[in-house]
């Protein structure tokens, strides 16, 4: 039976169910995967370890008091969510506090979870901000990061696992290990992209709730291995960097895509101190036989992609990169304008030229017309970058 992963354990007094359950739709049209004992207790099924059990399925909990406060029982889960807290490895687990209409700040709640950030439910279940504060708090993010869920959910994400092993290892249980990643993010869309040589560095896409599950079951401690080979690193690729179109297949099998990435490889063990991002590389150099990665759309890169890449691949913040920019674009068109040129190094020239009258031709008619002088801007591109981008055949 495949492991069942769940966003949020919701904890409540019996006497609240009705509009818990009501939250709970809405967190599921959210494209959350709530726990409520309503629908995920079984009958005939001791309730306790059931609830034990779902608890260290869940990567966070939400404590939903009403009206008539917390029941006895609920004070137990509340317990037991804490004491998952305090031994998940950086707080990885969240314990929210929720406050439905009409109810009052308890007493009674450990002091831990009185002093946390409450949610709160002021006059209806219905308050948006309330209800996206809530969402916020189940997958970790501040309020401001929250936007659509249909569309997060719908977004792919990549990210890079590196493991223990060898290629030839590891090759033959690649389909085993997708299934095992699948059931650990929660998400049968997975797939792995390529693997490649050295220590195992998988390449993997799913969604964005699937690669949160991950990351999470990853820091806690829960995720430490894949086909009986250790995970050493994680890390999430820059979407600038996403891999689009190397291996189509859902497991990998492609020969040429891993002769492609041999080519490419050391053949030293892979250090753990090395980035992963150092894969990324890979794909400007494509092999013969070897479909390249998908071209830009129409136009190339725009200005936020332009500005979203510098940062990220600079480490600095999307503002930082936006004003290197504008402080390049400043420079280079005065000067231009004052002295005729502007050199940018890798790519060419920016240059003011005269061009003198000359005849030419009325494109409708086809009579002759005289052209009077002018001034034009050039840009002469560098023969290193030509090459690159035209190389003779």
């Amino acid at each position: 039976m495949a492991k069942e992963i769940y966003d949020v354990f919701l904890s409540h007094n019996g006497s609240d169910k009705s509009i818990v359950e009501t939250l709970a739709k809405k967190l599921k049209e959210s494209g959350l995967t709530p726990w409520l004992d309503e629908w995920d207790l079984i009958p005939g099924t001791p309730w306790m370890p059931a609830i034990e059990d779902a608890l260290q399925k869940s990567h966070s909990c939400a404590v939903f008091v009403g009206r008539k406060g917390t029941g006895p029982w609920q004070l137990e889960e509340v317990r037991a969510a804490i004491s998952k807290r305090v031994a998940s490895a950086k707080g990885s687990f969240r314990v929210i506090p929720v406050m439905l209409p009409g109810a009052k700040r308890p007493q009674a709640l450990p002091s831990f979870l009185l002093a946390s950030t409450w949610v709160k439910f002021s006059r209806t279940i219905q308050n948006k901000r309330a209800f996206g504060k809530l969402v916020s708090g189940i997958l970790n993010i501040s309020p401001g990061q929250n936007g659509s869920l249909r569309r997060r959910k719908k977004a792919c994400v990549q990210a890079t696992i590196r493991v223990a092993g060898t290629l030839e290892q590891f090759r033959k249980a690649v389909a085993a290990a997708e299934d095992f990643l699948r059931e650990s993010a929660g998400d049968s869309s997975l797939t792995i992209k390529y693997i490649s040589a050295g220590s195992v560095v998988i390449v993997i896409e799913c969604s964005n709730d699937g690669f949160r599950r991950l990351k999470s079951s990853y820091s806690d401690g829960r995720l430490t291995k894949i086909s009986g080979c250790a995970i050493q690193t994680f890390q999430r690729i820059p979407r600038s960097k996403m891999i689009r179109s190397l291996v189509h297949s859902p497991v990998v099998r492609d020969t040429a895509a891993n002769e492609l990435l041999a080519n490419h490889q050391t053949e030293a063990p892979v250090q753990n101190t090395k980035p992963a991002p150092d894969l990324y590389s890979l794909i400007s150099t494509p092999a013969t036989g070897v479909s390249k990665p998908e071209r830009l759309p129409s136009g190339g890169l725009t200005k936020t992609q332009l500005v979203r890449h510098i940062a990220e691949t600079h480490g600095i913040d999307n503002k930082t990169a936006s004003a290197f920019l504008r402080h390049l674009a400043d420079p280079a068109v005065k000067e231009t304008k004052k002295s005729g040129t502007f050199a940018l190094p890798g790519l060419g020239r920016l240059v003011k030229a005269n061009r003198k009258a000359r005849m030419g031709r009325n494109p409708q008619t086809g009579e002759p017309i005289r052209l009077p002088a002018k001034t034009v801007v050039q840009f002469r591109v560098a023969k290193s970058a030509k090459n690159v981008i035209a190389p003779k055949k």
